[in-house]
């Protein structure tokens, strides 16, 4: 207990000083003048004494030599200037106490050698593990997730990350994005309290286990560019999505009504050439419907309960009458309620607008001059 109260209230002295501030979305960023007096700091200490290892090639060393003591708790190693970094099977096997384990580069087009052993252990209780690049085709059969809080393994050449089912219950976030040969997602079963899913970019991606219908806490769902996606599993249930991003899933079929939640703020579906149907939208918060380049898309909802969401159909040439009333009608008669009222609670209600595919534009008014006034019936204000 003392010792929570004193973390918070030097947190609250470095915020009050100006050296740290927390973000909205909670991260913690420090300030360059206490980075540095931190690095200054660590490099004072003896290698075999530093609970964090920064200098990359200490951290050779240590990786390649098997030095490293349960001292480390955490490695942050920029590869950018090494050229091959071989890896020791045993080399995590004496920092039983390392949480955080992050490998990365700060040019993407530096070529780095690294080697590791298929017999390498992590430490069972990692729980941060981000390594962009990672260079084997699956994670090591002894691999345990259990503690895992962030698991960030972009621009990797995993194939798969694991067999079986494995405890998750602390994973918040999981970002698999730019990994080309990914074939398989986990079972995600488990990953209960799962946020964020990043699949972005995995090329060779068919479809996605059915096991991410539990992961009720699931707020951001990105899968721009699966350009072999063609099944998004039936009967799931996201209760807490908000975002859902398909950006260039070119094979993408269906989009199952399931799928939707009360939460949902903004849906990508741009370039989504095969997708031929929308199912009904139940959330009343939905800001963002970008279908744009949806060439086969040809129904939509009947109804949008949310009257201030962006519609974006343009080349959507397929689109019914139907579906083309459906849109107007709920962009303009449902939407011109909010014109001329005034803000509410701070921040106007703006009405939503649509965008559809054509050539043509027919008014049913003529005027004289430069300008033409139309008045929404029963209303005497201007649109």
């Amino acid at each position: 207990m003392l010792a929570d109260l004193d973390e918070r209230h030097g947190l609250k002295t470095l915020v009050d000083k100006s050296l740290i501030c927390i973000s909205t979305n909670g991260d913690i960023q420090m300030h360059k003048l206490l980075q540095q007096v931190g690095t200054q700091e660590i490099k004072r200490q003896e290698p075999w004494k530093r609970h964090i290892l920064i200098d990359p090639y200490e951290i050779c060393d240590v990786l390649q030599s098997n030095t490293g003591t349960g001292t480390v708790m955490g490695i942050s190693f920029d590869i950018t200037e090494i050229s091959k970094v071989s890896i020791s099977k045993k080399t995590f096997r004496r920092m039983c106490n390392l949480r955080f384990l992050r490998v990365y580069k700060r040019r993407i087009d530096k070529n780095v050698e690294v080697h590791i052993p298929e017999e390498m252990e992590f430490p069972h209780g990692l729980r941060l593990l981000h390594w962009k690049a990672y260079p084997s085709k699956c994670l090591p059969p002894t691999f345990h997730p259990e503690y895992l809080v962030e698991l960030d393994m972009e621009h990797s050449q995993l194939e798969k990350l694991w067999e079986g089912t494995q405890p998750l219950a602390n994973l918040t976030k999981m970002n698999l994005s730019g990994s080309w040969d990914l074939k398989e997602v986990p079972d995600l079963s488990n990953a209960t309290n799962l946020e964020l899913l990043d699949l972005s970019g995995c090329m060779s991606l068919v479809e996605i286990p059915s096991s991410i219908s539990n992961l009720h806490k699931l707020q951001e769902l990105w899968m721009m560019f699966c350009i072999n996606l063609e099944v998004i599993p039936e009967g799931l249930n996201l209760m807490s999505i908000e975002t859902v991003n398909m950006v260039g899933c070119l094979r993408l079929r269906t989009f199952t009504p399931s799928f939707m939640s009360f939460n949902l703020r903004h849906i990508f579906l741009t370039r989504c050439e095969k997708l031929q149907s929308l199912p009904d939208i139940v959330s009343t918060e939905l800001i963002t419907l970008n279908a744009n380049g949806c060439q086969s898309l040809q129904r939509v909802p009947n109804c949008f309960h949310s009257t201030k969401v962006a519609l974006n159909f343009t080349k959507c040439f397929n689109l019914s009458q139907e579906a083309r009333k459906s849109i107007i009608q709920r962009s303009f008669l449902e939407g011109r309620k909010y014109v001329g009222t005034r803000p509410t609670n701070g921040w106007a209600r703006l009405p939503g607008w649509a965008c559809l595919p054509g050539n043509e534009v027919e008014f049913n008014h003529r005027a004289k001059g430069n300008s033409l006034t139309i008045l929404p019936e029963s209303s005497d204000k201007p649109l």
